[in-house]
């Protein structure tokens, strides 16, 4: 009896899995395989292939246009991710700080306002809100 669920369990999980698997695989794991094998055919993008192994490797390695693109790439990506996260904790740093205003000062005073007109405002433009609910009548 546990066996037969079992297999019913299975059977269920391929069903439904067969699809996104499939779609996966067509989109992702296929092109990829591809994309790894033509770099090592020469290839116009149009005609025959011919098979040129580690050679396309070789001359990459060996051109300074490439180290030039890796490491300008290299380096945008690490100041970019660095710039993000310092602005991105800055903010956040912002945010959570207890705000040390006196009791009476301007700016407490106008926060406080502020929101509540705010919401005032946001009550007053929904139509729900500010409408009276009308009542809809038949024609006889």
């Amino acid at each position: 009896m546990a066996v037969s669920n079992r297999r019913q369990a299975i059977s269920r999980f391929l069903v439904f899995a067969f699809v996104p698997l499939s779609i996966f695989t067509l989109v992702l794991i296929v092109p990829f395989v591809r994309g790894i094998y033509f770099t090592f055919r020469d290839w116009d993008g149009f005609g025959s292939t011919k098979w040129v192994g580690f050679d396309n490797y070789v001359a990459v390695f060996h051109d300074d246009k490439f180290w030039h693109s890796l490491w300008l790439t290299l380096g945008y990506v690490l100041a970019t991710v660095v710039i993000t996260n310092l602005v991105a904790f800055g903010l956040a740093l912002l945010v959570t700080m207890p705000m040390r205003l006196p009791a009476g000062s301007a700016q407490r005073s106008s926060a406080w306002a502020m929101s509540n007109i705010s919401s005032m405002v946001l009550a007053r433009m929904t139509p729900h809100c500010s409408r009276k609910a009308e009542t809809v009548t038949s024609a006889p």
